[in-house]
């Protein structure tokens, strides 16, 4: 009997959302004529002093606004929160109930210290970084090899590497030290999109061409 080839499926965990929702919606329709069956639409969330995570937004209206294009495409929707935090001491928030209704959860830590806890002991899907500079920290292989032992992905965005040519230089080099320290386990490659455009929505083939580069 001949071997039966499944089917690849592409995921984009992270699509920023502003408050229109046309907007939101045919964004999330070009993730879907792309190809991508699993779109993550991210609440970027910046953790400081007696702060409150928010609760999930409410997507009915955008996904029902588009019912032609997304449901016969048969396009999964997650609810993602993405906390970017440099004090690892307010991070006591991140078990506020309100975590618990989203569908996937990352962090952007931005210290050494928030770096280390999030690889450690965090409650985490994903961790993510701000590749578009250096970064305030220096990846370590055990911290690496803890954090995927936990079943964390580490996620690189491409959007901020197409928009600008010294984000583009960052991000590779960030890149490939990423992928070298994580031996090719547990990366993800995200858009980051926030807009309509070719710029930032890109096909699957070409991230595939892009994470080629070295």
């Amino acid at each position: 009997m001949p071997k039966v080839r499944k089917k690849s499926y592409f995921h984009d965990l992270r699509l920023k959302l502003l408050e229109d929702s046309a907007h939101n919606g045919q964004l999330l329709v070009t993730a879907s004529e792309f190809g991508y069956r699993c779109v993550g639409v991210d609440h970027e969330f910046k953790l400081e002093k007696k702060s409150q995570v928010p609760r999930p937004r409410d997507l009915s209206a955008v996904i029902n606004g588009y019912p032609g294009n997304m449901q016969a495409a048969g396009v999964r929707v997650l609810k993602r929160l993405t906390v970017i935090v440099e004090e690892p001491s307010l991070l006591h928030v991140m078990t506020s109930p309100a975590v618990s209704e989203y569908d996937v959860i990352a962090v952007q830590p931005n210290s050494e210290r928030t770096f280390q806890q999030a690889c450690s002991t965090m409650p985490i899907d994903i961790i993510t970084m701000d590749m578009t500079q250096q970064l305030p920290y220096n990846l370590r292989r055990q911290q690496i090899g803890q954090a995927i032992e936990r079943g964390i992905t580490f996620e690189i965005c491409y959007t901020p590497a197409l928009l600008d040519p010294t984000a583009r230089r960052y991000t590779f080099s960030n890149a490939l030290d990423l992928i070298h320290t994580c031996k090719g386990k547990n990366v993800v490659v995200s858009s980051g999109a926030q807009r309509v455009s070719l710029t930032e929505v890109r096909l699957n083939s070409d991230i595939i061409f892009y994470s080629q580069w070295n």
